[in-house]
């Protein structure tokens, strides 16, 4: 029997429904290459965990694995084979979590991962002082079309300011070095674990899209990418309890399998090692089995930085952070002519959705200037996430960042031992241009935001959608005495961006005033809190919200999460519009169209679906496409509403 046959064999399967479940069995529908309601039934030492994880898209994930049942096996790969083989996931959570099975992690790295996607990237919650809602909704400006009902009754909400001190921002884990030096000398103390190495902060200004990046407090968080990780065997203290009474020396054992080989694996950066960690950082919260593929960061960003070389105007930058445990390559191409080009001779090809070729061409030149934009290639060794790739944008008005995922034209490639045989660097130039071609047709449709008119209430309700999908906490809201007046507290975020949103000068929105109150005024004042994590201060100057720092996996979370949100609105508005107000070729838009699609919009809003999370009778999140004028506003989650 050969190596690979003798590991462990696993697999994730996704339930979407648990029929029965006992001390020796499960039973469970999940969806096959031939049904979508396949059932089967495993045994609970097949399972990892003897349980399943039950995820928020209110599917079950099963990790099953080979096992012995008497004297009769129960082997996956027979299990789900054929017509039995699930179907490949779509979903970015299924197929990361796929990803990491393949890729060996242990079942407690997939249940923290689960955990902090419902958390939904909210990575450094704090508290925040008690703030006035009255003067925040009194800066609103009025709106003749809402209804009595819809009104806020501001008479029951009064000045409401908390006697705490203002809330501070949250330290990064001071425990974590610095390091200062060049590579060489970084190289030349590869494993030994008794040197300390410091470095500076990076300089914002050659970091990632001209430092938005690393902005708003994350460049502590940035350390040097070019090391050579660790994959060490776990030990543990087996006479723990007799060194803790001073009994006796400790005594360390290794972790094995029945075959007394290593199980469980630490992965380190040793040019981190200092006296409390003398091995380096630990970069994953849990082992990993001896399938993981341990793949070095410059293993895959040299050869990636070789091929960008060749493409002309290309340019690319490198970040690591959480100890080295994540690295990624972020290409600009904004001035990458001749890839540009190429991208246009193929849409012409393809066509476009909205847009006729003629005004999609002007729109396309509209973007040089407006924007840097590009793609990150990101990849971990924490035992987790596998290879990805999304595009990026920055805006250059603001500094803000755009960021959409599931660029799989440009990067494909699967976390295990083979990984970098896997990749195929000869074609990397000629997937940018496809690549592009995808990116441009993304900004195109941000532009086109700008089409569709927004009001105060519709921010209202797309605020109370962007909170159910965890990208920002609303206020909470105490009434002291029935009838009485409320203490409202927190909601940083919530205040920035509807302050970003009346205010369209502020630095982190600064949208046009013909660009005002449109969805494309809203998506900048998201991605400007975000991206930049301004301050926000009270009417009457008392009080300062600085926020919380957003890290670089948090923010790429955000950023991707509220894309889905404004290209959902984005596809839906301007499909509506595109059949009533189309004069181009095949019913396309052209720039002349654009007026009349703002006042169509504006009478029908209706038209504009947004994914709003809501609890379902099992207490489980579900989303699903909502008319905006459907979603509940802020004031009504908050009980606000007379």
């Amino acid at each position: 029997m050969s190596e690979q046959m003798e590991m462990e064999r696993r697999t994730a399967v996704f339930a979407t429904t648990v029929l029965e479940t006992t001390n020796d069995l499960v039973r469970f529908v999940y969806r096959s290459q031939v049904s979508d309601e396949q059932r089967t039934a495993a045994p609970r030492d097949a399972i990892e965990g003897r349980k399943g994880i039950n995820l928020p898209d209110g599917t079950t994930l099963y990790v099953l694995k080979d096992t012995s049942i008497g004297n009769q096996s129960y082997r996956v790969d027979i299990a789900f084979s054929g017509d039995r083989e699930p179907v490949s996931p779509t979903e970015p959570m299924h197929i990361e979590i796929v990803d990491m099975v393949e890729q060996g992690a242990a079942i407690e790295n997939i249940r923290e991962y689960v955990k902090q996607e419902k958390e939904g990237g909210e990575e450094m919650k704090q508290e925040e002082e008690e703030m006035d809602l009255d003067a925040y909704l009194d800066s609103l400006p009025t709106m003749d079309e809402r209804t009595e009902e819809e009104q806020v009754t501001t008479d029951k909400v009064e000045q409401a300011l908390l006697d705490d001190e203002p809330q501070e921002e949250e330290d990064w884990d001071d425990t974590v070095p610095n390091f200062s030096v060049s590579e060489e000398q970084v190289n030349e103390t590869m494993g030994d674990a008794e040197v300390v190495i410091e470095t500076p902060k990076p300089n914002l200004k050659e970091t990632a899209w001209d430092g938005a990046l690393l902005s708003g407090g994350r460049d502590d968080d940035s350390v040097i990418w070019r090391f050579d990780p660790r994959m060490a065997p776990c030990f543990v203290l087996v006479n723990e309890d007799a060194v803790n009474r001073g009994e006796a020396a400790p005594e360390f054992a290794r972790v094995n399998n029945k075959k007394g080989e290593a199980a469980l694996y630490a992965l380190l950066n040793p040019t981190l090692a200092d006296e409390k960690r003398p091995a380096g950082a630990s970069l994953a919260s849990a082992g990993v089995s001896s399938k993981y593929g341990l793949l070095a960061h410059p293993d895959w960003v040299d050869p990636i930085l070789r091929a960008t070389a060749e493409v002309d105007g290309a340019q690319a930058k490198v970040t690591s952070w959480k100890e080295g445990a994540k690295c990624r390559v972020d290409l600009d191409v904004s001035q990458a002519t001749q890839s540009r080009k190429e991208a246009a001779t193929r849409r012409k090809e393809a066509g476009a959705s909205f847009l006729s070729l003629d005004a999609f061409g002007e729109m396309n030149q509209m973007l040089d200037g407006m924007y840097k934009f590009g793609f990150a290639i990101e990849n971990s060794i924490d035992g987790k996430g596998a290879f990805h790739a999304a595009a990026m944008a920055l805006r250059v008005y603001c500094g803000n960042l755009a960021s959409m995922g599931g660029i799989q034209a440009l990067w494909s490639a699967r976390h295990t031992k083979n990984v970098i045989a896997s990749i195929n660097y000869d074609e990397f130039a000629s997937n940018i241009v496809d690549a592009t071609m995808e990116l441009e047709n993304w900004l195109i449709k941000t532009e086109m935001l700008s089409w569709l008119p927004m009001d105060v209430q519709l921010m209202s309700r797309l605020m109370s959608t962007a909170e159910s999908h965890g990208l920002l906490t609303l206020p909470r809201v105490k009434w002291e005495e029935k009838g009485g007046e409320p203490k409202v507290s927190g909601g940083h975020l919530w205040r920035v961006i509807g302050d970003g949103f009346v205010n369209n000068e502020r630095p982190h929105v600064a949208v046009s005033s013909g660009d005002k109150n449109t969805y494309y005024h809203a998506l900048n004042a998201f991605t400007g809190a975000f991206t930049h994590k301004p301050e926000w201060t009270s009417k009457d100057g008392k009080t300062v919200m600085k926020g919380n720092v957003i890290g670089i996996d948090a923010l790429s979370k955000k950023l991707q999460r509220t894309n889905d949100i404004f290209m959902s609105a984005a596809t839906s508005g301007l499909v509506a519009a595109k059949k009533k107000c189309g004069t181009g070729e095949n019913g396309t838009l052209t720039m002349n169209d654009k007026d009349d699609v703002k006042s169509y919009i504006a009478a029908h809003p209706e038209v504009i679906f947004v994914p709003h999370v809501t609890k379902d009778s099992r207490n489980k999140n579900r989303s699903s496409l909502k008319s905006i004028v459907e979603v509940p506003t802020i004031e009504e989650a908050l009980n606000l509403v007379g």
